[in-house]
C-alpha cells in the first residue's frame, strides 16, 4: 500500500488488491473507520462523564434541576450523538446507556434540596427489564426520565407497565423534543407524562415568530387540562425567555442560563447575573 501525506493535509490511500482508492478528508476520518474498538474501549474503560445543562423555573427564576449529558473523552473523534448512533448500529445501545446512567446517578447526592436530574433514555433500555435494578439504590422522587426514542412505538403496554410502579414510587416521566414530529405527540399521549419538553425549534426566536407563539399557546392549554408541566429547551436569548414566560412556560433551560458543566460547578448563585425579568419586559 503506497500512502501519502499531502501538503494540504489529506491522506490517499490505494490499495491495490482490493482495486479501489479510499479518501480520507483528514486524519480524523482515518479515526473513525476504527470506531467499533473506539466503542468497546469507551465501555470497558468508562471515557465519557456526564455534564449537567440548569434548569429553572420561570416564575421565580429558580434553579430546580438539571439534565445529565454525557460528553465523551476518548481520543477519537465524534460527537456524542455519534457514540449513541454507533452504539445502535452495533447492537449496544442499552450496554452505553446503561453506562452513561449509572454514571450520572453517583452524581445524585451532590443535588440539594429539592432539585432533581433529569435522564435520557430509550424504551429499548427500559424494555430490558434492568432499569428498575439500576433506579432502586437512587431516590426516585429526584429523578426524571426523559423518553429519546423519536420513531413510532408500537406496542406502549410493557412499557408503562414497567415504569408504573417506579412513577408510584416518586419518578417522574418527561417527553423530550415535543414538536418535533408525530411520534412526539403520540408518546405524549400514551405516557401522560409529569413533563412536556419542547423541541428547540419552537423557541427559537419564539419572541418574533406568531405561528411558534401559537403553537405554544395551545400546547399550555394541553398542559393545563392535563396537569403536566411544559418545559422550553434551547433557550439562548432574554427575549425568548420573557416571551416563553409570558406565553405561561413552566421552566427552561439553554445556554441563556447556562451550558452543560459538571455538577459541582453549579453552586449556589452561580447564575444571578442572568436575569428574566426587568424593565425592558412588556
Amino acid at each position: 500500500m503506497d500512502c501519502r501525506v499531502q501538503d494540504n493535509d489529506e491522506l490517499f490511500a490505494f490499495s491495490t488488491n482490493r482495486g479501489f482508492d479510499m479518501l480520507y478528508s483528514s486524519m480524523e476520518d482515518i479515526e473513525l473507520t476504527r470506531t467499533p474498538m473506539h466503542l468497546q474501549d469507551i465501555l470497558d474503560n468508562e471515557r465519557f462523564r456526564p455534564v449537567y445543562q440548569p434548569i429553572h423555573r420561570l416564575s421565580d427564576e429558580q434553579l430546580v434541576g438539571f439534565e445529565a449529558l454525557t460528553r465523551f473523552t476518548t481520543s477519537a473523534a465524534g460527537k456524542p450523538g455519534y457514540w449513541f448512533n454507533q452504539a445502535a448500529l452495533a447492537g449496544l445501545t442499552e450496554t452505553l446507556e446503561h453506562a452513561v446512567l449509572e454514571r450520572a446517578l453517583r452524581d445524585t447526592q451532590k443535588l440539594t434540596g429539592n432539585r432533581y436530574m433529569s435522564l435520557n433514555i430509550s424504551p429499548s433500555t427500559i424494555l430490558d427489564g434492568t432499569v428498575t435494578e439500576i433506579l432502586s439504590n437512587y431516590p426516585l422522587e429526584k429523578l426524571v426520565l426523559e423518553i429519546t426514542e423519536h420513531e413510532a412505538i408500537q406496542n406502549y403496554r410493557p412499557l408503562l407497565q414497567i415504569l408504573a410502579p417506579l412513577r408510584e414510587a416518586g419518578l417522574r416521566i418527561a417527553i423530550d423534543d415535543a414538536g418535533s414530529g408525530y411520534a412526539s405527540f403520540r408518546h405524549v399521549l400514551e405516557f401522560q407524562p409529569e413533563i412536556i419538553k419542547l423541541d428547540q425549534s419552537l423557541a427559537r426566536d419564539i419572541d418574533a415568530n406568531a405561528n411558534s407563539q401559537a403553537l405554544i399557546r395551545a400546547m399550555t392549554g394541553f398542559a393545563v387540562e392535563t396537569g403536566c408541566q411544559l418545559l422550553a429547551e434551547g433557550v439562548e436569548t432574554r427575549g425568548e425567555a420573557q416571551m416563553l414566560r409570558h406565553l405561561g412556560i413552566d421552566a427552561v433551560q439553554g445556554y441563556y442560563f447556562g451550558a452543560p458543566e459538571p455538577l459541582g460547578r453549579h453552586a449556589e448563585g452561580w447564575r444571578q447575573e442572568v436575569r428574566v425579568t426587568g424593565d425592558s419586559e412588556g
